[in-house]
């Protein structure tokens, strides 16, 4: 289990994570999420800055990000306009059974 503290605790530091922190290659996400309906609803959970999660609407997907810590969750939103973000962690989902089930 992960002490709440730590994992919350990136917050503070959220510009600089999401400036330093390398992005994931196109191919690689066309790779992972070939074979889903397109485009995919996907969950992106523990979501932190959203780099993922704009990789994956650049590529025409729905994405809801799932991020426990109010900073991180705060700099996503600033930066990925229009993306739904919702206050949670694996223990605790805010989104119905089945919202992201392959169609």
């Amino acid at each position: 289990m992960t002490h709440p503290t730590r994992a919350r605790s990136f917050g503070p530091a959220a510009a600089d994570y999401d400036r330093y922190r390398p992005r994931y290659p196109q191919a690689a996400l066309r790779w992972a999420l070939d074979g889903p309906a397109r485009p995919a609803r996907v969950v992106d959970l523990a979501a932190g800055t959203g780099i993922l999660t704009r990789g994956l609407l650049a590529l025409g997907h729905e994405v809801t990000t799932v991020e426990p810590d109010p900073g991180m969750r705060a700099h996503l939103v600033a930066t990925t306009p229009g993306v739904r973000a919702e206050a949670g962690a694996a223990e605790a989902m805010p989104l119905p059974d089945g919202y992201a089930a392959p169609s």
